[in-house]
């Protein structure tokens, strides 16, 4: 019986490759194995070198299941440094090998996107490729013996597969090329840790307009990527943030998120010799032992600071753990009916600029039973701009029948009045805010200044931690976790626009500050201070 390494007639190895499911117009190389795990060794001998992780495998059997025939939308969430790309640009040679003809290979950006490609040409163009795939790994010529295609952005190769690069930051027209269209589409890291909402909005609409209608009918649709923004393309494609859900791909798989390290604990234990804090992980299991072992994670850790590794490597944006609520066990209630309040408001804490230095925002809406408890109703934070956090706020005011709506300005004055009548009747005028209407009451605007008579942030976070700790202030089911999530990072990390949000709820609610005079007429419009 021949061996695994000595070549087989042409007929048997093309009755072996179609049995085994490989196109068998990539040239009559040497037999491969029909395993995964023994494809990668023997394809890549020099980068699958320890066994893999289970999201790894469980990556590679679904791959290894693809079909041209067959359509699939399938996104892996995996942390920082655990061979994502690596994997993502292995799978372009294995799915060309099962039969599909046309890869879209995208980045965030073009450039990116062109690297990725070169690395793949380099790795088709490697010993073990050839030995397997001859035809695969030689570039296609035209009648002259020109190349038709081995460039930065391209490849074409003699078995008729195409990988084209493109990049979310330029504009991506349809893709036809002689005749054929993408049938597979692969998304590579696509989110940026500084981008922006109206950003991610941007990329969203290139995926849903540009890319996906260019595939082919029966396309498959591949994502990986780590979470590392709030409101990025993969925390919404995951369902992880539950205020801008994702309305697309709704045919998705998800595999994920997952943590380097399960159950991770972590305190400082004292300084190095530049009187830096040393971190020790005291607890937990790493996600893939063989490869990342605790030690080396933890040697992480301190090069990137805890801030860094739980949110590059745990896939916990807004999760980051501080000391004020540590040892509290924050849990929600059954949401009462908005008839048990004597009172609802909503707290806006709007930043005056939206870029990607800008502060965030925070949102919350909450409301007073007739037993003096205040329960939390709401809670949303991100980067927007003014206008559109103002319209969060009233249309949250709306959902909750709120009197009033608090706004923290501690800059701008008047200008805050203005803006927000400015905003109200935009909604009014709306054709499509049907909710809002000429007859429509305004929430009072009540304007709330720090100060030495408020108190600092962390006395305020203090009192509101205070009240829960009495049982005064409780929190209802539904966005929940977004506020759990932002006060279990108290003091240490930032941001901190909706913990300050539900100190100013609890302490207007709670009646600590009043009203100190009325700037309208109709008094709509209201400056407060702390009593």
């Amino acid at each position: 019986m021949p061996s695994e390494s000595t070549p087989l007639p042409a007929q048997s190895r093309g009755l072996r490759q179609a049995a085994e499911g490989l196109s068998t117009n990539l040239g009559l190389g040497l037999p491969v194995p029909s395993h995964y795990l023994d494809w990668l060794r023997t394809l890549f001998p020099g980068t699958y070198t320890r066994p893999l992780a289970h999201f790894h495998e469980e990556f590679w059997e679904r791959i290894w299941d693809m079909r041209p025939e067959r359509s699939a939308t399938e996104f892996y969430i995996w942390p920082r440094g655990f061979s994502k790309t690596t994997n993502a640009e292995r799978a372009v040679i294995a799915l060309a090998a099962r039969g599909f003809k046309y890869i879209l290979y995208v980045k965030e950006t073009q450039d990116q996107a062109n690297d990725a490609v070169q690395n793949i040409a380099a790795v088709l163009e490697s010993p073990e490729v050839e030995r397997h795939y001859p035809l695969l790994s030689q570039r296609q010529v035209n009648k002259f013996g020109h190349s038709k295609g081995w460039k930065r952005d391209r490849i074409r190769t003699a078995s008729g597969t195409i990988v084209d690069a493109a990049g979310l930051d330029v504009s991506i027209r349809g893709l036809l090329l002689e005749g054929s269209r993408p049938d597979v589409i692969i998304l590579d890291d696509i989110d940026g840790k500084e981008d922006t909402l109206r950003t991610t909005e941007k990329k969203i609409r290139r995926i849903t307009s540009d890319i996906v209608p260019a595939g082919a009918p029966n396309r498959v649709i591949l994502g990986l990527q780590n979470i590392i923004n709030p409101h990025g393309v993969f925390t919404r494609l995951a369902d992880l943030c539950p205020d801008h859900p994702a309305d697309f791909l709704l045919d998705r798989f998800v595999s994920g998120p997952y943590p380097a390290v399960y159950d991770l604990e972590y305190e400082q234990s004292g300084v190095n010799e530049h009187g830096k804090p040393v971190y020790r992980i005291t607890a937990g299991e790493s996600s893939w032992p063989e490869a990342r072992p605790l030690d080396m994670l933890e040697a992480e850790l301190n090069q990137m600071g805890p801030t860094q590794f739980i949110e590059e490597k745990q896939n916990e944006v807004g999760r980051l753990q501080g000391n004020l609520y540590k040892g509290f066990k924050l849990k929600a209630i059954p949401r009462p009916p908005l008839s048990a309040f004597l009172d609802t408001v909503v707290v806006c804490d709007p930043a005056v600029t939206n870029t990607n230095d800008s502060d965030s925002n925070g949102v919350r809406s909450g409301g007073l039973l007739p037993n003096g408890q205040i329960v939390g109703l709401y809670s949303w934070e991100g980067r927007d701009s003014v206008p559109n956090n103002l319209k969060r706020a009233f249309r949250q005011a709306l959902a909750v029948q709120a009197s009033t709506i608090i706004l923290e300005t501690n800059q701008g004055g008047d200008t805050w009045i203005t803006t927000y009548r400015a905003v109200w009747r935009a909604l009014v005028e709306d054709p499509d805010e049907p909710q809002f209407t000429r007859t429509t009451r305004m929430p009072r605007m009540v304007q709330v200044k720090a100060s030495n008579g408020t108190g600092g942030k962390r006395e305020r976070w203090q009192i509101a931690l205070g009240g829960r700790e009495r049982g005064e202030f409780v929190e209802a089911e539904g966005t929940h976790e977004v506020l759990f999530g932002a006060l279990k990072r108290l003091p240490e990390h930032t941001p901190y626009d909706l913990s300050d949000a539900d100190a100013w709820l609890y302490l207007y609610l709670s009646g600590r500050y009043q009203p100190d005079h009325d700037d309208d007429e109709d008094g709509s419009v209201v400056t407060s201070n702390v009593a």
